[in-house]
């Protein structure tokens, strides 16, 4: 069987071909998908007067989003020193061109770095900035709770960590929303990883809100609960990368005093939840190949989303904001044949190399793009949205 997600360690070379070819497929320009992120910027001053704005960027790529980002804090800042790491020689001279065309940038101090974020954090630099940032960056590191980790120690008090990725995956209102409308709540959790067992009841550690709720911990997978034949009905039952909407339901007539039920059967700590109506598309593609074809650990894998860095905060209690855009891909091209750039799309898509080789995932790729993409102008359209989390580090934080 092929291994999804494998694109970026099978071919440096292909991934960035098939990154050129998602770019390609916007629908919206990339100079107001860039300029976006200027209002997604922090409004206030992140350093004493006089002195330079240090700034980290993981992953910058071409420099697009770099370039609207240390725009806006020289509207406020004397100056920016501006930190670039970015493992492609390739993109960092792509980043360099750029800057040769903006001229308003002249002054900003450059320190070019090409390494992986692996690389840079491994050299315990003791460096602290004001603004940290890795822009759709953290796919493809190996330790993404580490990267973040690591991202965190290094910001300064009082500064801010922005975080783009595909919107998908997980917020932890569904309880509380249920014991909004019910006067308890039995969860019954099916969960086969003890380690996930454990970060899941160390966040409701931190919950007090969820203190009120029967949890019933079931160490198994989903065959070997089903196997056991257990006769207990639930209310809500939902299971995590398998049902993408959800609405919550007013209990059958006459139950509603009564304990609500719910039973999770889910590959995540957070099996409280269920992803919400305005997940990406392209986020749901994703977690439907990762639970048809996905081998090992989801989060050692590209397939991470939006909610995996909620999830991150919200275990350190650390508060954040979000913001979401949505934009449309023009997919027609992967349903020709013998298109090189509809392969290398879809390749990137899946993050998987030569997934028109693999008719099994093929198939089902296409299939889903083509059952969940609107028609317009006679252009196949796939929806896309990048969900930024913006955090805050008080001064009184504890590093």
């Amino acid at each position: 069987m092929v291994k999804v997600g494998g694109l970026i360690k099978h071919s440096l070379g292909r991934y960035l071909a098939g990154f050129r070819s998602f770019a390609a497929a916007f629908e919206t320009s990339k100079e107001i998908y860039y300029n976006s992120y200027d209002l997604k910027m922090p409004d206030s001053t992140l350093c004493e007067s006089g002195v330079d704005v240090r700034v980290l960027g993981i992953g910058s790529g071409a420099g697009g989003i770099d370039c609207v980002i240390l725009t806006n804090l020289l509207q406020r800042h004397s100056g920016v020193y501006n930190r670039v790491i970015e493992p492609s020689k390739d993109m960092i001279e792509q980043y360099k061109a750029l800057l040769g065309k903006d001229t308003g940038l002249s002054s900003v101090k450059f320190d070019w770095r090409q390494q992986t974020a692996e690389e840079y954090f491994q050299a315990k630099a003791d460096t602290q900035f004001n603004l940290i940032h890795a822009m759709h960056a953290l796919y493809y590191v190996e330790d993404i709770n580490a990267a973040l980790r690591n991202m965190w120690e290094q910001l300064a008090d009082g500064g801010y960590m922005l975080v783009a990725m595909e919107s998908g995956g997980i917020d932890c209102v569904i309880l509380k929303k249920l014991l909004q409308r019910h006067s308890g709540v039995y969860n019954r959790v099916i969960e086969p990883s003890k380690d996930m067992i454990e970060q899941y009841k160390a966040l409701l550690g931190k919950d007090t809100g969820l203190s009120s709720v029967k949890f019933d911990w079931r160490q198994q997978t989903a065959e070997e609960y089903f196997q056991a034949k257990a006769d207990t009905q639930f209310n809500l039952i939902h299971a995590m990368h398998a049902l993408f909407t959800w609405k919550i339901l007013t209990p059958p007539c006459g139950t509603c005093g009564n304990s609500l039920q719910m039973v999770a059967t889910c590959w995540s700590p957070w099996s409280q939840v269920i992803i919400s109506e305005d997940e990406s598309d392209w986020g749901k593609l994703q977690h439907k190949l990762w639970e048809e074809f996905g081998l090992g650990d989801r989060l050692a894998s590209p397939f991470r989303m939006s909610g995996d860095i909620k999830q991150w905060f919200d275990t350190k209690g650390i508060s954040y904001v979000t913001f979401k855009d949505e934009t449309r891909l023009n997919v027609s091209k992967c349903f020709k044949e013998h298109s090189e750039t509809g392969k290398l799309l879809l390749d990137f898509l899946t993050h998987t190399p030569y997934v028109a080789d693999e008719p099994e995932v093929k198939s089902m790729v296409l299939d889903y793009i083509r059952c969940n993409s609107s028609e317009v102008d006679e252009k196949m359209l796939f929806q896309s949205i990048t969900e930024t989390t913006i955090a805050f580090k008080r001064c009184t934080e504890e590093k």
